[in-house]
């Protein structure tokens, strides 16, 4: 990290706190955004112009707010007269409320309404359990792929409820079990956020709610670029009287697929006067070497504007080397070529874990990271959540301990307390009685219709009611005892509410999925039931990480549902770096280019394949993608007319010295030149992954192309 703000960074770190005022930053990549941001975060504090508690920090992926949550503590101990003792710098961190937009609308939500279910892949596929299969067969829905249809399940309730009259009783069913569970999905949640700020909910404890509304003075927007449609009306809420200051770069805008972002920015510069909007940039570039940069400036076709002068813009010096341009037929050369270059990269002084490399499509990163471990080479997979959220296994124990604690919160309600309030627990019983085998939907929806007739919880009805009189045949009767049995466990022996330490509750988790007929827990492979555990301890470690921020007067299990969206991400964030340190060399980084997002690596391998053929990329895809390299990029199958210009593949950077010099310079490591020693160790690398005899048969059907 920078010690010392550039003179652009300065005016931006020094302008002062006006309220009811905006102040958009327009910052390229690698220009020390993030660290302007936290500088000017510092100097409001510092100068006493708000208090820590009055900033709110807000960026829509679960990245961005880990990069300032990580970086927050460094800038302000790098002070030069440590104006404050560690002890105090982590009571100021503290205070400040950083948040991705959906976390806090979350928070908000949650405090008026309770623990919220967002739904996922599992409840998705809970739901659709629900719809008789006349239903899909009247609109030719294939209801013999679980993908399609919860994908039209979704497209269908988001047309409701933008369209209330045009009423399906079959898709008013389903949505009204949402709404009296609490489910929601993102948008919703948004929507939700929105109505509870305009209008707390005066039977609740709504204070978090009208300090976000009314006592916050500063309210901070990392990467505006992502900004959509959707989430317009929250941030015209949340904004009042607010100091408004917004970070990013429109070249950098990549999810245009939600929204314009366009749409967004002018929306959100209508809502001050002109005397009350303010702009600066910050041209400066700290990680590009200026041969990357041009390319990516062509690709945009921008330059420096004439009134900035050169001098004054920060920016590397050249390496001499410019982007490396590759093209192939065949996917099978394109991995192989890959492979040999790692091998000279490394041989070279790289480390495994400088190298990115980003693809268009998951299937083909997927491709990627699947060849690269037949050679032994490690790899580790990007992805916008940690691994242990997308694990459906972990959403289950999750799912399971939504039942518990829904359950028991009803138990202790009064006789007249509303229906919405009796069936909470409705549909994380149905996501986890949908995943037993043999439980088909036909059962699920009877057994819905038999509870929703008695005005009862389908766990209500099944406690209350006499087994004869559940309706059902005796296989289906005897699952749904041994299931009751099992959960039971988890309300009453002890109650889940009641069990603070981590390991116990995945324990009782795990003690009930061991009684309970689950294909989802079947594991086909070694290979499987490794991932499994993995994702089993960092899912401890996460719950682990949310005890560091409970309210004492809240059970764990309540805690960490209310929370673990936003706990998670950090959690996985230092895991990896901890696993990179342990391991010297690292492993290489695959990653769609939407992953990567925010990220940089020394090394990046661009390819523009994907699974249709090689199409021209998009041209802010292709920005914020060549934008990630700092010191080597590498173009592979490439097609976009701004690259034209560019030599293809250059010489071997095995012998030259002068890069490698230049790029651990660059890195702070140590360097010692050895051209034998490198071509040697690439030598052994080569025979022993077979890549000589892999590169005559791509030359020898290169020619066969030719001949033809």
């Amino acid at each position: 990290m920078m010690k010392r703000p550039t003179d652009s960074q300065n005016e931006i770190i020094q302008f002062p706190y006006i309220p009811a005022s905006t102040l958009k930053v327009i910052a390229g990549p690698g220009s020390g955004k993030t660290y302007t941001l936290l500088c000017k975060v510092r100097e409001l504090i510092q100068t006493g112009q708000v208090k820590p508690r009055e900033i709110i920090i807000l960026s829509l992926t679960n990245k961005a707010v880990d990069n300032i949550t990580d970086n927050l503590l460094g800038v302000f101990q790098e002070l030069s007269d440590k104006p404050y003792t560690d002890h105090e710098v982590d009571d100021i961190v503290s205070q400040i409320g950083i948040y991705t937009i959906h976390g806090l609308s979350n928070r908000i939500v949650t405090e008026n309404m309770g623990i919220v279910n967002i739904i996922e892949e599992n409840g998705w596929r809970g739901l659709v359990k629900l719809i008789p299969k006349d239903f899909w067969n009247k609109r030719n829905v294939n209801t013999a792929n679980d993908r399609i249809i919860t994908k039209k399940l979704q497209k269908l309730i988001n047309e409701y409820q933008i369209d209330t009259d045009n009423i399906d009783e079959t898709i008013e069913k389903v949505t009204k079990l949402m709404k009296h569970s609490n489910v929601l999905t993102n948008d919703d949640l948004i929507k939700m956020a929105v109505e509870f700020l305009k209008e707390p909910n005066s039977e609740e404890d709504t204070a978090f709610t009208k300090f976000v509304l009314n006592e916050a003075k500063v309210l901070i927007i990392d990467e505006f670029q992502d900004l959509y449609p959707g989430i317009f009306k929250l941030l015209k809420t949340l904004l009042g009287q607010k100091h408004f200051l917004i970070f990013g770069d429109i070249n950098q805008s990549i999810y245009e697929f939600l929204g314009s972002n366009k749409e967004v920015m002018s929306e959100l510069d209508r809502l001050r006067p002109d005397d009350k909007k303010f702009t600066k940039y910050i041209h400066d570039n700290f990680r590009s070497t200026p041969e990357i940069t041009a390319a990516a400036n062509a690709v945009i076709n921008q330059t420096v504007p004439v009134q900035i002068k050169r001098e004054n813009i920060v920016e590397k010096h050249p390496s001499g080397v410019y982007p490396i341009k590759y093209n192939c037929e065949e996917l099978i050369d394109e991995l192989d070529f890959i492979v040999s270059e790692i091998c000279q990269l490394v041989c070279s002084s790289a480390k495994l874990s400088d190298i990115g490399i980003l693809a268009r499509t998951n299937s083909h990163s997927k491709a990627i990271a699947d060849h690269l471990s037949t050679f032994g080479i490690p790899v580790s997979k990007l992805t916008t959540q940690p691994d242990w959220m997308s694990d459906q296994r972990i959403r289950f124990m999750i799912d399971l301990l939504q039942v518990a604690v829904s359950v028991i919160e009803e138990a202790t309600l009064p006789k007249d307390a509303s229906f919405t309030m009796k069936t909470k627990s409705n549909f994380s019983v149905i996501v986890t009685l949908a995943a037993l085998k043999g439980f088909g939907s036909n059962t699920l929806q009877k057994l819905h219709e038999n509870a929703t007739a008695t005005g009862a919880s389908i766990w209500h009805f099944l406690t209350n009611t006499p087994v004869s009189k559940w309706g059902f045949t005796p296989a289906v009767t005897k699952k749904l005892e041994n299931y009751l049995l099992a959960v039971s466990t988890l309300i009453n022996d002890p109650p889940i509410l009641e069990v603070e330490q981590p390991h116990i509750l995945i324990d009782n988790c795990s003690s009930v999925i061991s009684k309970l007929d689950l294909p989802l827990f079947m594991c086909d492979s070694n290979s499987e039931s490794g991932s499994f555990q993995v994702n089993l301890k960092e899912f401890y470690s996460a719950i682990k990480l949310s005890l560091l921020s409970k309210p004492q007067d809240l059970p764990t299990a309540t805690w960490f549902l209310e929370t673990f969206h936003d706990q998670s991400i950090i959690y996985h964030n230092n895991q990896k770096s901890i696993t990179q340190e342990q391991n010297t060399l690292g492993s290489v980084n695959v990653s769609t280019i939407h992953c990567a997002k925010g990220l940089e690596f020394p090394i990046v391998f661009l390819m523009g394949r994907t699974d249709y053929g090689n199409f021209p990329i998009e041209t802010n895809a292709l920005y914020v993608a060549v934008t990630r390299a700092r010191n080597l990029l590498y173009l592979m199958n490439v097609q976009h007319r701004s690259l034209s210009a560019f030599p293809d593949r250059q010489s071997s950077l095995l012998q030259n010295q002068a890069f490698w010099k230049y790029y651990n310079s660059d890195l702070k490591r140590p360097f010692h030149a050895s051209n034998v020693n490198n071509a040697m160790k690439f030598k052994k690398l080569q025979t022993k992954f077979g890549l000589m005899n892999r590169y005559f048969h791509s030359l020898s059907q290169s020619l066969k192309i030719l001949r033809r």
